[in-house]
């Protein structure tokens, strides 16, 4: 919104702010924010083992740069606590979602290793 809508003040919310550039802060908050959220979304659509990771770490962003934000505004929307909310929902979920990965992949090695063999896997013989 800061990006598309540059030439104007949208939401009055760099009224009181210490620049008044916003397309620079737009482009600094799809940097640091918009790459790393879509970059933990590619991540965990992959399910990749780090998904986790690379939530908690976009919800840590996030809440970064919402402090930030608060501080050198000297503001606090609703909106602050909607994006507060989020960022706590990917901290949590991303640790949740790692440990439940971890556990996985170490249940997968011990019944792995069960089986015997663990570099093969097992074959079903049919009978004749």
């Amino acid at each position: 919104m800061l990006i598309a809508e540059a030439h104007r003040n949208p939401l009055g919310l760099m009224a009181q702010s210490a620049s008044a550039h916003a397309l620079l802060l737009g482009i600094v908050l799809f940097g640091a924010v918009g790459v790393p959220g879509v970059w933990a979304l590619w991540v965990n659509l992959r399910h990749e083992p780090t998904s986790g990771f690379w939530s908690a770490l976009e919800g840590v962003v996030l809440l970064g740069w919402l402090t930030a934000e608060c501080l050198f505004s000297h503001t606090l929307l609703w909106l602050h606590y909607v994006y507060g909310a989020l960022g706590l929902f990917l901290i949590f979920s991303g640790i949740v979602l790692s440990q439940s990965r971890s556990r996985s992949s170490a249940q997968w090695v011990d019944r792995r290793e069960q089986l015997g063999d663990a570099k093969t896997t097992p074959r079903l013989e049919l009978e004749q």
